[in-house]
């Protein structure tokens, strides 16, 4: 069987899960805790798409109009997940708002059209921006129609951690 302390442990996230999702319900967020944790990632390219052209697996995205559409270096095997990706979740390149448009296993691809950005500029998957805007993984969680927990726990070994305290 199961060691009795892993049973301890999973029983705990259990009761813990289950009194999030109940306020959540209740207050439309968690708790009233500040968020801290954040994923962040880099642009690696940026490319004009001529409209009619597509990006990405299956052809997903079909620009509409001419586009520029930046990679971002994070991907299925980084723990990106799918549906944040292909439901053209929201996702900030510095500190301008802008939408998912394909993802791969290595990157993934966002509409940078409207967006003042360069190769190298930062990309927050969800948290804070280096200036202090929230992008909530509870809000990209519900916007992808997702458990909040899918985000936060998706992480791969690829993923380089800094922990602040």
């Amino acid at each position: 069987g199961i060691p009795r302390r892993i049973q301890n442990v999973e029983n705990k996230l259990n009761d813990l899960n289950q009194q999030m999702s109940t306020a959540k319900a209740e207050l439309g967020k968690p708790f009233p805790f500040e968020e801290t944790m954040t994923i962040r990632s880099t642009i690696t390219a940026i490319n004009n798409v001529p409209a009619g052209e597509s990006v990405g697996y299956a052809r997903f995205f079909m620009a509409e109009k001419p586009s520029r559409i930046a990679t971002v270096g994070m991907g299925y095997a980084d723990g990106m997940v799918r549906q944040h990706a292909l439901s053209g979740g929201p996702v900030y390149v510095n500190d301008t708002l802008t939408k998912y448009v394909g993802i791969c296993m290595d990157q993934c691809f966002i509409d940078v059209t409207d967006v003042d950005c360069k190769v190298g500029d930062e990309v927050t998957v969800f948290g804070r921006t280096k200036s202090g805007k929230l992008l909530s993984a509870f809000d990209v969680a519900d916007f992808c129609n997702q458990p909040y927990q899918q985000f936060v726990v998706s992480g791969t070994e690829r993923v380089g951690k800094v922990f602040k305290y």
